[in-house]
């Protein structure tokens, strides 16, 4: 899906399915305020899951990162 400008996004705001994996950060809180659809893809989902789970989900935000404070 290629997106004209961002009028156009905001336009077809509400028809877009979204896939978030990193659901709990920052951004993803932000994204999942601005789309009604979405699904959550955990790191405890099996390959069978996570391919049920996308279909029909137009974009795939991937934004799971490592920590980066760390114990010591």
């Amino acid at each position: 899906m290629i997106f004209e400008n961002r009028y156009t996004i905001k336009k077809r705001r509400e028809n877009i399915k979204i896939a978030l994996n990193g659901a709990s950060g920052f951004v993803a809180s932000h994204l999942k305020e601005k789309f009604t659809d979405f699904i959550v893809i955990n790191r405890n989902d099996s390959e069978e899951r996570i391919i049920q789970k996308l279909k029909g989900v137009d974009a795939v935000f991937n934004l799971a990162g490592a920590t980066l404070i760390k114990r010591f």
